[in-house]
């Protein structure tokens, strides 16, 4: 307990602490597009969020890398882009047999509903 006599410190604020590294949007985005991609290229729509997972991964890394430090989530935005490329590649084979396999059904069939 203090005496009146004593003098009495103010209240002291607590320290400001650096703000630390930020987990990217962008490169969050990015991943669950890759994913989604990546799940929809067994229906041959995966270029689709595809092509997006790609342009936003490559745009949220290089601002990863500009930022010194700032922001982080370069890994997930890499795999956004994998998955992305991954689901592009996949999608264009999943078509291409379908497109295969309708072709052969229709020369040897004739389009008739049983062969």
């Amino acid at each position: 307990m203090q005496t009146p006599s004593e003098p009495r410190l103010p209240d002291a604020s607590p320290p400001v602490l650096p703000v630390g590294a930020q987990s990217s949007a962008p490169a969050t985005a990015s991943l669950i597009l890759g994913i989604v991609a990546f799940v929809l290229q067994f229906v041959a729509i995966g270029f689709i969020p595809g092509i997006i997972a790609i342009i936003i991964g490559n745009n949220a890394r290089r601002k990863i890398k500009a930022s010194n430090g700032l922001q982080i989530g370069d890994r997930a935005a890499k795999a956004g882009v994998i998955l992305g490329w991954i689901s592009i590649v996949m999608s264009v084979v999943f078509l291409c047999v379908g497109v295969v396999a309708l072709s052969v059904y229709v020369f040897t069939c004739g389009g008739a509903p049983v062969c």
